[in-house]
């Protein structure tokens, strides 16, 4: 191209003078962007309204005046024609050749405009940026700044972008850029990744020129995601559903859908969501968002199964059956890998919530082994631990202790690091129960100490609970002096009086087989007075016992009978026999015949056992007896004769009876 002036030019750094083409070439810099720009349009500024000279420079001669105004008008109207080769040759040479012609200035949008269309971006930005150089205050520099910017967006240069469209905020934010400027600067920081700064921007431009995001479905998208950040779920909503109406070809309309699914089922309104989500299964089925939206929809199907969908035509066969979506997911080879992987979890989780423990874990364990992304990777390993220790609950619940022990054994590092690490005593608490109930003494202490170790500070239920344990397992072990210090750090805390009654119970069984019956009355008594008595009827017979043994014939009494008035009232069986024999015994040791031969008659009613049922008959006898009841006396012993093979017994029933007969021989005499 002939140059007959040096038009627009630029000093290099050795101080000689470059030509424009050169100039443009100092702007390549950055990589390519993705945004295709929407400048098919005629610049919107009109140039020649204002002076095209800079200010000081000489004006053109008529003849340079005419040839550029000819060679203006015959580049509009090549450009009109769409024949840019020839309308960009006209406005090269008026910019280059007639540089200070107002035609020259006219044609600056012009000519970067062409340049974007033929994909010479860094042409056409230098071309923007001579025009704003050249001539900073004409009126078309804020478009030119803006399609600057624009470029610079689409080739990567983010930083250059920000700094053009800040520019114009500030210097020109009267102008009808302004808003626009802010909507591409919001854009900017969100491929930066700076959400919060990219709000304040779009807000800005929200408030001026809200129907900019109709014909900009990236940017409404920017915007919808971003109030969906900041949880204004109805405007992100409305955003999204405006894009699906509207942009049905938009490319990422499948995420957009997605969300809309996501902000209805924040929202509670199940049912919309996954209709919303089989949208977009069904229009967009090889899309991310399908992939996302069939493992949401599963979820749902989990925490929904009964729900009924109405309204619409597909089979919904993700909600229906969320086990058998999350395996299609995983076997499906379009599937994203890490959304396969994420279909994995999800199913390990589901067949957690039906209780399939053994198949959770297997699901778990198969997900670790192809190391998934960090974050699943985590969550997986986490959920297998919780689903170790929910498998050894269960077991524990079905009373299966041998499997909870076998399995501990089996994978114990593993529980033991997730139970410290999560501070969970209960599943310790429940291992330790399942040794104690098998009894493996030793290891069901080491992990009641275990538990002990990770309660949380202050009062806690389960503190009293493992001291009771403890000092059940001692008393069983028979060191009973262990067995009291863990049951005394029971009844001295103040707020475990429902369990310290049983704990002063199992202190007063410790003495009673120490032989040390006014300890254990002690004990038995205390007891009662922290809990209500008619809870208390094996407290109130072990109380007789110890009377009973302490020689104190009429306290025993008057406790065995409180205890027999229980056991009627709360129609508790379980002691009533034993309690009624033993009331008998010390009536009868008080000489209170009558009373005793009626407490032995109840208790032979009773469900006693044989060999009390022998000692209440032969009592029956010797109270009969003792009332003169001979014949009655006799026909008991005769029962006793009649059905027992004990040899002892006989003997012992020929001496009553002889002594019957001696009774009736003397009763006979004293008659004559």
């Amino acid at each position: 191209m002939s140059r007959a002036k040096p038009g627009i030019s630029c000093i290099n750094q050795y101080g000689g003078r470059i030509g424009p083409l050169a100039c443009i070439f100092l702007f390549l810099f950055c990589p390519a962007s993705l945004l295709p720009l929407h400048l098919d349009a005629a610049p919107s500024t009109p140039v020649a309204a204002q002076s095209g000279a800079k200010e000081g420079a000489s004006p053109p001669d008529a003849s340079s005046s005419q040839r550029a105004s000819r060679i203006f008008e015959e580049a509009v109207i090549a450009r009109g024609n769409n024949n840019l080769k020839a309308a960009r040759q006209g406005f090269e040479k008026l910019v280059f050749t007639y540089a200070d012609t107002q035609q020259a200035l006219d044609s600056y949008l012009y000519l970067g405009e062409i340049y974007e269309k033929q994909n010479l971006l860094y042409e056409a930005s230098a071309v923007y940026h001579q025009l704003v150089e050249r001539y900073p205050d004409h009126q078309s520099v804020p478009e030119a700044l803006f399609r600057q910017g624009e470029i610079s967006y689409r080739l990567g240069e983010m930083k250059k972008a920000q700094k053009i469209f800040k520019q114009i905020l500030f210097q020109y934010s009267t102008t009808s850029f302004a808003p626009k400027a802010a909507f591409r600067l919001g854009d900017c920081l969100v491929e930066s990744e700076n959400m919060t700064s990219a709000g304040i921007y779009y807000h800005e431009g929200m408030e001026k020129l809200p129907q900019y995001i109709e014909d900009h479905p990236k940017t409404a998208f920017n915007i919808g995601s971003i109030y969906l950040q900041e949880k204004r779920l109805d405007q992100a909503l409305a955003v999204f559903l405006s894009l699906e109406k509207n942009h049905p070809k938009f490319e990422a309309l499948d995420k957009a859908v997605t969300f809309c699914g996501d902000i209805y089922s924040e929202q509670g309104k199940i049912a919309e969501a996954i209709l919303a989500y089989q949208r977009v299964i069904d229009n967009y089925p090889d899309s991310i968002g399908a992939q996302v939206s069939q493992i949401r929809m599963a979820d749902l199907g989990i925490e929904h199964p009964k729900m009924v969908i109405k309204g619409s035509t597909s089979p919904l066969s993700a909600f229906r059956n969320p086990v058998a979506a999350y395996r299609e997911l995983m076997k499906r080879k379009t599937t994203d890998p890490v959304l396969a992987h994420l279909a994995e979890y999800k199913l390990g989780l589901a067949l957690q919530k039906k209780g399939e423990h053994g198949e959770a874990m297997a699901v778990f364990r198969s997900l670790l082994a192809k190391s998934p992304k960090e974050n699943i990777y985590q969550d997986s390993l986490y959920a297998l631990k919780e689903e170790m220790v929910n498998y050894l609950s269960q077991r524990f619940q079905q009373k299966d202790y041998l499997e909870v022990i076998k399995f501990y054994e089996k994978n114990k590092d593993v529980v033991d690091s997730f139970l410290h690490q999560e501070k969970a005593p209960l599943p310790y608490f429940r291992i330790a129960q399942s040794y104690q109930n098998l009894k493996f003494y030793p290891p069901a202490i080491h992990l009641y100490r275990e538990t002990q170790a990770i309660l949380p500070p202050g009062v806690n239920p389960l503190s009293g609970q493992i001291n009771f344990q403890l000092g059940l397992i001692f008393f069983q072990t028979a060191d009973y002096q262990k067995a009291m210090q863990a049951l005394q750090e029971i009844v001295s805390q103040p707020d475990s009086s429902g369990l310290a009654f049983f704990a002063l119970s199992l202190m007063g069984d410790i003495s009673w087989e120490k032989k040390d019956y006014q300890a254990a009355l002690g004990h038995y008594q205390a007891s009662l007075n922290v809990r209500p008595p008619h809870k208390g009827i094996r407290q109130l017979f072990r109380v007789g016992q110890c009377f009973e043994k302490l020689g104190k014939t009429s306290e025993a009494i008057e406790s065995f009978a409180k205890a027999i008035d229980l056991a009627n009232q709360e129609k508790n069986l379980q002691y009533l026999p034993e309690i009624s024999v033993h009331l008998a015994d010390c009536q009868f040791k008080a000489h209170k015949y009558a009373e005793a031969l009626a407490s032995y008659q109840k208790a032979e009613s009773l469900a006693l056992k044989p060999e009390d049922r022998d000692w209440v008959l032969y009592q029956i006898g010797s109270c009969s007896l003792k009332e003169a009841k001979s014949e009655t006396a006799r026909d008991v012993f005769g029962k006793i004769k009649a059905a027992h093979q004990d040899p002892i017994w006989p003997v012992v029933v020929d001496f009553k009876e002889e002594e019957s007969g001696v009774r009736r021989q003397e009763s006979g005499e004293s008659g004559q």
